[in-house]
């Protein structure tokens, strides 16, 4: 079953891109482009094998994008019904993720140091506000922390 979730999530991937840049193409035909149309980074990578297929502007700090925003809350619903964790937790969250949240740019949920945010919360904030720094912490809580997803 994960396999399969896996190719279709690749094939996906494959797809929007592709339709993005039909789709980018053919308004840069009608319409001067614009920042907005620009792409700012892209990192593909084979499902299977792990090897890196694409990347543009890999190691460049960037606010994260709403499909790894989307996948990040994937793996807290996949560790809430594994039981690895639960809606109520509280969860931790790393003195550098609540210095971003004070970005308004990167953010748009302060995360004063003295208050605390259970995962339901943060699932919250990052599907519904698309909070990059409620996204972070429940990466962080989910997988220990950012070096081990890479």
């Amino acid at each position: 079953m994960l396999k399969l979730i896996k190719q279709r999530l690749v094939w996906g991937l494959v797809l929007t891109a592709t339709v993005s840049g039909v789709l980018s193409c053919n308004v840069a035909a009608h319409a001067t482009s614009s920042k907005a149309d620009e792409v700012k980074a892209a990192y593909v990578m084979d499902a299977k094998s792990g090897q890196v297929v694409y990347a543009q502007n890999a190691d460049q700090k960037l606010p994260i994008a709403s499909l790894s925003k989307l996948m990040t809350l994937y793996l807290v619903e996949r560790a809430i019904e594994h039981g690895q964790i639960k809606w109520t937790d509280a969860v931790p969250i790393r003195k550098n993720v609540r210095k971003m949240a004070t970005s308004a740019t990167l953010s748009v949920m302060p995360m004063p140091a003295k208050e605390t945010f259970t995962v339901r919360e943060l699932f919250a904030a990052t599907l519904v506000g698309s909070s990059n720094s409620g996204a972070i912490a429940l990466g962080e809580y989910v997988a220990g922390s950012n070096d081990k997803v890479h």
